[in-house]
């Protein structure tokens, strides 16, 4: 079975905010147990909560999950085979406002999306990066097991 994990399912102010949740559950554990408890599950839930796809070659069947602590949510689907998998580039662009002033800033950069298509047409979104090579190196597992190469379409 092959797992490549996608990335994080909370974004980093989320996790941030998981950290410091299960930090005051730390601070208000002699006075309040159940309000410690509540707040370190939470917290550690928001910091390690990820997503994924599995992939069993020989069942031929895949999922994409959700890994909430330690379990995973999500149902096996079947496939035929494994037609290609891709590699595509987005550009993202953000503006960030400061506080204080109407000034803003605009960041832009490139993010490669692999991508795994199915004999039936399924496309699955694998895993995104911002570095190709990193990507390529991510994928190459799957695509040795699969007996496919990775088609670059940037």
């Amino acid at each position: 079975m092959i797992d490549i994990k996608a990335g994080m399912l909370f974004p980093k102010p989320f996790r941030l905010m998981g950290i410091i949740m299960a930090a005051g559950g730390f601070v208000l554990l002699p006075d309040y147990p159940w309000i410690t408890l509540i707040l370190l599950l939470a917290g550690i839930l928001i910091v390690v909560s990820y997503e994924g796809t599995e992939i069993n070659l020989q069942k031929k069947s895949y999922r994409e999950y959700t890994a909430l602590l330690l379990f995973r949510t999500g149902t096996f689907e079947s496939f035929e085979e494994i037609e290609k998998i891709f590699i595509n580039k987005r550009k993202e662009t953000r503006q960030l406002y400061t506080a204080h002033t109407t000034h803003s800033s605009i960041y832009r950069e490139e993010v490669y999306c692999g991508y795994l298509k199915f004999s039936n047409g399924t496309k699955i979104l694998l895993h995104e990066s911002t570095d190709k090579a990193a990507l390529i190196k991510k994928l190459q597992p799957l695509c040795d097991a699969a007996t496919v190469s990775i088609t670059d379409n940037t």
